[in-house]
C-alpha cells in the first residue's frame, strides 16, 4: 500500500517484475499516491538487483495529458501529443525516479528524482 507521505512504492519482487518486463516491456502504474503522478518501470539486462529505470509518464514541458506510451513493435516510449516524438527504453529524457533493490524487493523513490551519472 501507498500512503501520503510514503517514500517510496515498495512491495515489488524484483525478480517476478524483471520476468514480467522481459516476458511483457515495461509496467505502467497509473498513480501512486493520488497525486495523478503515472509512472513507466522498465529493466534491462538479467540481474534483478540492477538494470532498473523508473520515470514519469508526463512529457517534460507539455500539457499535463501529454502521456508516453509504449510502443512494442519499436521499443520506444511516444508522446501521445506527438507521434513523432519519441524516448528511449530506459525514459532517457523524461523525469527519472531513484530507485534500489533491498532484499530483493524493488523500492522507487516516489519523491526522490534520480540523480544523473550513478
Amino acid at each position: 500500500d501507498i500512503r501520503l507521505g510514503d517514500r517510496d512504492f515498495r512491495g515489488i519482487d524484483a525478480a517476478r517484475m524483471a520476468t514480467e518486463i522481459a516476458d511483457n516491456g515495461p509496467v505502467p502504474f497509473p498513480d501512486l499516491v493520488g497525486r495523478d503522478r503515472p509512472i513507466w518501470v522498465t529493466h534491462d539486462g538479467t540481474d534483478s538487483a540492477t538494470g532498473w529505470a523508473s520515470f514519469f509518464a508526463r512529457v517534460p514541458g507539455k500539457s499535463a495529458d501529454c502521456l508516453v506510451q509504449w510502443d512494442a513493435a519499436r521499443s520506444v516510449f511516444t508522446d501521445s501529443c506527438d507521434t513523432d516524438s519519441t524516448f528511449p527504453a530506459d525514459g532517457e529524457g523524461l523525469e527519472q525516479l531513484a530507485w534500489r533493490v533491498l532484499n530483493g524487493e524493488l523500492r522507487i523513490e516516489i519523491n526522490t528524482p534520480r540523480e544523473t551519472g550513478g
